[in-house]
């Protein structure tokens, strides 16, 4: 329960935390507005709303809370139902009085229904507090040895602090995966309980048994005192590059802004400095940023390695998610150059604070989301330096497989942008006239009908390309890798 609220909250008081950053990074004077109690909900003059980190979070405790100790699927539908509901309500009502939309009818009493952003924060703290105690009732009563151990977590929790009082990183890296294996164990012997006949269940609670054997005589042996070895390949290792992005980050955000006007202009005008490729100017920092990106997305991970245990499976399906998410950036940056006027970075805790983002320009603001794609997917090199040891069959069939689909993104998106702006020309000749008739004269829900239209077409295109080009890399990868299923078969 913990877990999954911690990293649906992360997500969304990073999105809040990234607007404010960047409004502090120009404000003239310190911006305030976090509450104490409850932690990290925000208040200003004009209105108290949770944020997205809690909005998002609840959400997440409904959704998990429900599959886990519900188990009736229309029971479960109805409370992520009645909780995204509330939400909606929540920040609707923080949007509107942000605003300075009069407090009358459907809005006053939705206001009155939430109390105006005080309640969902507690809610949030009373749902997390509650399930976990119920998750603990659960695995106590499913699980006859966790309820010999009421103190474990805490007596867990003195080891790991301990360990890291003493400096023993190490130790304390080997006990937090014990107690990970452990408590994973735990939460395996109690959902094989209420649902026996589940064979895979079943397999994923067997590994995690042996796992478990295989780690508690090694976290018995005696703590191995600190040792610091010095590489002497770290102005070459991954540790640095990502050290030097971050910092980066950090000039840009924080140190640009406080230059004088010359020097600021001077080093936005340098950072920003185009580079003239095939008759069109591209910046070169950005560009280095968008290989650093690609290659990142090309040589990364291509499968789990054997053994991996859930944290393990979350961790790779995250970092697969975020490079996929930083190939859809470049090709929006490609297809589509003036990014803020098409993404302008809303946020409720900047507008709620009368601050403002500073005024980017399309180079600039092209600049900044990079450095933040980097830095992020910075997270994600130590497994693909781990990938290198795979066999290299395995890694030539992971590269082929990213290197189609980073061609079929590209093609889709040109595709698909190739038809829909001439294809609302050609509607609006073909059909303008007369759909205005039928819409009484009404101009706009004529556009909105041919846009609709547009819409539908290009997505049926876009679908079709896609399953066009997931053969064709099927069979690129079959002619330059081979598949060793067939060949074993042939043989």
């Amino acid at each position: 329960m913990a877990d999954a609220f911690l990293v649906a909250f992360a997500i969304g008081f990073g999105f809040d935390l990234c607007g404010a950053l960047l409004a502090a990074s120009s404000a003239s004077t310190p911006l305030s507005g976090l509450a104490l109690f409850p932690p990290w909900q925000f208040n200003s003059d004009k209105v108290t709303f949770a944020g997205y980190g809690y909005w998002t979070g609840l959400v997440a405790l409904a959704r998990i809370g429900s599959l886990r100790f519900v188990r009736k699927p229309v029971f479960s539908r109805l409370i992520q139902g009645g909780a995204l509901l509330w939400v909606t309500i929540d920040a609707a009502v923080a949007t509107m009085t942000i605003e300075s939309v009069p407090d009358t009818g459907l809005i006053h009493y939705l206001g009155l229904l939430t109390f105006h952003g005080m309640l969902t924060a507690w809610f949030a703290w009373i749902g997390l507090v509650g399930l976990s105690l119920w998750e603990a009732l659960w695995i106590a009563k499913a699980v006859p040895d966790a309820s010999k151990t009421p103190f474990q977590l805490l007596t867990e929790l003195q080891d790991l602090l301990g360990a890291l009082v003493r400096g023993r990183f190490r130790d304390c890296s080997r006990l937090s995966a014990l107690f990970r294996l452990r408590r994973q164990a735990m939460i395996g012997h109690a959902e094989l309980s209420l649902a026996p006949m589940d064979s895979g269940m079943a397999n994923t609670l067997k590994d995690l048994q042996e796992r478990l054997q295989h780690a508690e005589p090694a976290a018995k042996e005696p703590l191995s005192p600190l040792t610091i070895v010095p590489s002497r390949t770290f102005w070459w290792s991954s540790r640095f590059v990502r050290a030097c992005t971050w910092g980066f980050l950090v000039f840009v955000i924080f140190l640009l802004p406080i230059l004088p006007d010359g020097l600021g202009g001077f080093v936005w005008q340098a950072l920003t400095f185009p580079f003239p490729i095939l008759s069109i100017s591209v910046p070169i920092v950005s560009s280095v940023l968008i290989v650093v990106l690609l290659w990142r997305y090309l040589v990364a991970a291509g499968k789990l390695t054997v053994g991996e245990d859930m944290d393990g499976v979350m961790q790779f399906r995250s970092e697969q998610t975020l490079l996929k998410m930083c190939l859809g950036m470049i090709v929006l940056l490609v297809f589509y150059a003036n990014l803020p006027s098409f993404y302008p970075l809303p946020n409720l805790v900047v507008a709620s604070l009368h601050a403002r983002t500073p005024n980017f320009s399309p180079a600039q603001f092209t600049l900044l989301l990079l450095l933040f794609a980097v830095a992020m997917s910075g997270l994600t090199s130590e497994r693909s330096l781990r990938w290198r040891r795979a066999p290299l069959e395995e890694r030539r069939k992971a590269v082929m497989r990213q290197v189609s689909s980073a061609i079929a993104a590209f093609a889709i998106a040109w595709a698909c942008l190739g038809i829909y702006q001439p294809g609302v020309i050609a509607l609006h000749q073909f059909e303008g006239v007369w759909l205005k008739g039928v819409m009484n004269g009404n101009g706009p829900n004529t556009a909105f009908v041919i846009a609709v239209e547009m819409m539908v077409l290009t997505g049926t295109v876009g679908l079709l390309l896609t399953k066009l080009l997931n053969a064709w890399s099927r069979r690129v990868e079959e002619f330059f890798v081979g598949d060793p299923a067939r060949h074993k078969v042939q043989t």
